[in-house]
């Protein structure tokens, strides 16, 4: 009797051992939680898994996602660190995965240990599928969109993402499927550019974090706050007061103007209707109502009503000028709907278009010499189309062309021309997608399909593209060598070397030159001959004499000997003052030979602007500097529905004839 009393006691104290040790393991594990939960409240966005790091010839075009993601955080004040290993995670509450798609079994199981310890994680595109149901998504397999017509934007259930844009421009060529699971809920669905839902979910929130189907991309920065902020501030909503803060104090800066009154003053001296100003003053004062009920999500977003208000009292303080080039480069995906896109630009004061009609790697017309499309082998033109329409509206017609660059090309078109040994090749005998330009068969390959197009296509004009080598590092293969010894009268023993830093440096800059301006010289006068009256255009880099001696870019040399017609330098830039500076050395160098074209990256890797004030002002710095026109990078849904219909209130309000110089 007494052993078993000592059993039972045993038996208790040991299942109280037990408890205890539970109790204690748990309080542990949950108190860890909570240090990494209130650890600062600290953001990363993980660079790890991504690629190749920026700069140098390695650049991987994955890291712009990197970039991206950056720049949206960065124009809603959000603060982040960038997260370069994952050895350290405890100090950060919330990590963004851009586009991770090298991660290690070892960095998977430490971001699932991460989470588990309190830690909440936000993946684009990609997620390991282990880690998915924290997410509440069940990966399906990628959708793909060649044509670009399905994913044009998001639109947002607000009552599952408070605070994210009713909608957001997204114009995405492919989309990871996914169903919700484990408790996630479906925040937003895909719909086409007329605002038809096209059936896939574009994310999810689950527990530990969220999943959004695609990349962020570099449209529509104002909205892609919004929806970066509402993400965020589900899993640290802490930054909601300080994004309410940081836009109150932020409000009334429009443009050159840094205060409401200032704006005033000048709407009231130009006599514009101030009718959007008082309005925004209502919605601001509601905003900071909102503020101060702790409604912050609303506050907002009726800040951002107010601010977009106060840009329409900007608009019209400028003027439209002519003579003068109003175009935009635009793509050529599938079946572009180029009555829609004619009228639009028309309607909005442009004159003309720069359609993509392909590269040397992949063309989107009928032609023998070049790779072609799958449209264009199941019978579509879309370049036929678009010369009718656009001509039916009054817009010119000049065909954007990739010349060396084998953009979009295919892996069996890569795979040939490396076999046949026709692609560039660096000092340590590696390859890159660009023709070499000195093979005479790549020469004749090009050229004749642009002299075809100029037959066979009633072109205003046709615009040259990467019409350069990539760098200075190429090109050194075989038939360089052989064909600059040849050329030059020399012998050379060491090529590279010698070539580069040695005595034939200055020989070989001038032959590299001319590998490059040959194309543009021949192209111009075959096409000028099949179709007399063409115009012969290129897109350059801005800094006319470092794109000389690395690049192999003579832009110059083309406008004196009169290969080109105009010029269009692409001077991508957020900053004005640069700008106007770099246009103004532009115009004066080209010293009236032909017209100076200012290219201007609304969206492009190296600018972006957050809204139409950004590209009012840049238009208004490069007239002052003296350009001829403007070429936009690049037409969009966003171009199309939000920033054309602002240059159309002031800087596009007439109508204008292009220079006399260009084609009537």
């Amino acid at each position: 009797m007494r052993s078993q009393i000592l059993l039972r006691c045993w038996g208790i104290f040991s299942l109280a051992l037990v408890i205890s040790i539970f109790v204690l393991v748990a309080l542990r594990i949950s108190t860890k939680a909570q240090q990494v939960v209130t650890a600062g409240g600290k953001i990363g966005v993980v660079e790890v898994g991504v690629g190749d790091r920026p700069g140098g010839r390695g650049e991987s075009g994955e890291w712009r996602y990197v970039v991206y993601i950056e720049q949206v955080l960065e124009h809603v004040r959000i603060d982040f660190e960038p997260v370069k290993d994952l050895s350290a995670l405890d100090s950060y509450h919330l990590l963004l995965f851009p586009y991770n798609k090298h991660l290690t079994e070892d960095q998977v199981q430490a971001l699932q240990d991460y989470m588990d310890r309190g830690g909440r994680t936000v993946w684009f595109y990609l997620c390991p599928k282990s880690l998915a149901d924290n997410l509440g998504v069940s990966l399906r397999d990628p959708v793909g969109d060649p044509d670009r017509r399905k994913f044009k934007q998001v639109r947002f259930d607000t009552k599952v993402l408070p605070g994210a844009p009713a909608t957001m421009f997204q114009d995405s060529w492919s989309i990871q499927a996914i169903e919700p699971s484990r408790g996630g809920k479906v925040f937003g669905v895909w719909q086409d550019a007329q605002g038809r839902e096209v059936g896939y979910p574009a994310g999810t929130l689950g527990e530990k974090g969220a999943f959004f189907t695609h990349v962020l991309l570099n449209d529509d920065l104002t909205q892609k706050g919004r929806f970066l902020l509402a993400l965020v501030g589900q899993y640290l909503p802490s930054v909601w007061d300080k994004a309410a803060a940081r836009s109150m104090a932020d409000f009334g800066k429009v443009g050159r103007y840094g205060t409401i009154e200032e704006l005033r003053a000048e709407v009231i001296r130009k006599g514009v209707p101030a009718v959007a100003l008082e309005e925004s003053l209502r919605l601001h004062q509601q905003a900071k109502q909102l503020r101060e009920t702790k409604r912050y999500p609303d506050a907002i977003d009726r800040l951002a009503q107010a601010q977009s208000q106060l840009e329409s009292a900007y608009y019209p303080l400028f003027s439209s000028k002519s003579p003068e080039l109003r175009g935009v480069w635009c793509s050529a995906y599938g079946s572009p709907n180029w009555p829609e896109m004619a009228r639009t630009l028309r309607g909005n004061g442009f004159n003309a278009i720069f359609p993509f009609v392909g590269s040397a790697g992949l063309a989107y017309f009928p032609n023998k010499h070049l790779p072609v499309s799958e449209g264009v082998k199941q019978g579509r033109d879309p370049l036929k189309e678009c010369v009718r329409v656009a001509h039916e509206a009054g817009l010119q017609v000049h065909a954007w062309f990739i010349a060396w660059y084998l953009h979009l090309a295919t892996r069996e078109t890569l795979n040939a021309m490396r076999n046949q040994d026709r692609l560039q090749v660096d000092a340590a005998g590696g390859t890159t997608n660009w023709l070499c330009p000195s093979r005479p068969e790549n020469l004749s390959m090009v050229r004749e399909a642009l002299v075809d197009l100029a037959r066979n296509y009633d072109l205003d004009g046709i615009h040259f593209d990467y019409l350069r080598f990539p760098d200075k590092h190429y090109c050194f293969c075989n038939h360089c060598k052989e064909q600059f010894q040849k050329d030059a009268g020399v012998t050379v023993t060491n090529f590279v070397e010698e070539v580069t830093t040695g005595r034939y440096q200055s020989e070989f800059e001038s032959w590299r030159r001319e590998q490059v301006t040959r194309l543009v010289r021949e192209v111009a006068s075959g096409a000028r001959q099949a179709r007399p009256g063409i115009k012969i255009s290129a897109a350059v880099f801005g800094g006319f004499s470092s794109a000389r001696r690395s690049q192999a870019q003579d832009a110059m040399d083309w406008a004196t000997r009169g290969y080109v017609d105009f010029l269009c330098p692409m001077n991508y830039t957020n900053d004005l003052q640069k700008l106007e500076k770099l246009t103004a050395e532009q115009k004066n160098a080209i010293n009236g030979k032909v017209p100076l074209i200012a290219g201007l990256g609304v969206f492009s890797d190296s600018s972006y602007f957050d809204s139409p004030v950004m590209l009012v002002d840049q238009i208004d710095r490069v007239r002052q500097a003296g350009a001829d026109g403007f070429l936009l990078f690049k037409y969009n849904s966003e171009m199309a529905q939000r920033f054309l219909p602002a240059l159309r209130l002031g800087i596009t309000k007439t109508e204008a004839v292009v220079p006399g110089s260009l084609p009537p």
